[in-house]
Parts: structure tokens; C-alpha cells; sequence
């Protein structure tokens, strides 16, 4: 006769499954009106996305991006916007410039030559 099989290292991808479809039980389960209030945060959530990047910054740089936005209590993304688009302005408007230098890369032609970037 076989024995019992333990199941203890279940997949990662049926253990996802499962939760998953345990959220969706649970969620069928609440009032109509806090389903309908999830449904709106989860389509706000969404529509988040469509403004999200991810970028490799250098971590000096993101550290003093952290650091300016907790000191001027604003979100750190709405900083670097407004950052991004003073220096999209000023070099659409010619008063900087890019260093570019030959790339490594088989995707770019340049990468930029960035100035150091300390701490402070």
C-alpha cells in the first residue's frame, strides 16, 4: 500500500493560484459596497501605472533626490518631474548640452558622460 504524499513544497506558481482564487472567494464574500469601493482603488491603482518608469539612477543621486524631497515634505517623484522638465527645457532650448561618448552596447550608440555626483 503507498503512503501518504506530503505536499509541504507546493509550486510557486499553484501556490499564487491558490491565493489567488482565496482572495477572490473572500472578496465575493464582502458587501456590495466595499466590493465596489475595492473595484475603484484597484482601477485608480491601474491608472497609476500608465505614469510609472522605472530608471537605474546612481544611488547618490537618488539619495539626494530622497533627501531634497523629504526636506521640502513633497513626493520625491513630483521633484524629479519638475527636475526632468526644467532640464528638458533647457536643453530643447540649447543652454545645456549632452556629452555623449561611444557605447560598449550593441542597443545605444552614446551613453552620456555624467558629471560626479556626490552625496552631500
Amino acid at each position: 500500500m503507498a503512503g501518504f504524499v506530503d505536499f509541504d513544497d507546493v509550486d510557486p506558481a499553484v501556490s499564487a493560484l491558490l491565493t489567488r482564487q482565496a482572495q477572490k472567494a473572500k472578496a465575493k464574500r464582502l458587501p456590495p459596497k466595499e466590493r465596489r469601493r475595492l473595484a475603484q482603488e484597484k482601477q485608480r491603482a491601474k491608472e497609476r501605472l500608465a505614469g510609472r518608469v522605472n530608471w537605474d539612477l546612481p544611488p547618490a543621486l537618488k539619495k539626494r533626490l530622497n533627501a531634497l524631497a523629504k526636506a521640502e515634505g513633497v513626493p520625491v517623484s513630483q521633484l524629479a518631474a519638475l527636475l526632468l522638465l526644467h532640464g528638458l527645457n533647457a536643453l530643447e532650448n540649447g543652454r545645456i548640452s549632452l556629452e555623449k561618448i561611444p557605447s560598449d552596447s550593441p542597443r545605444f550608440r552614446y551613453v552620456l558622460q555624467l558629471p560626479k555626483i556626490s552625496d552631500k
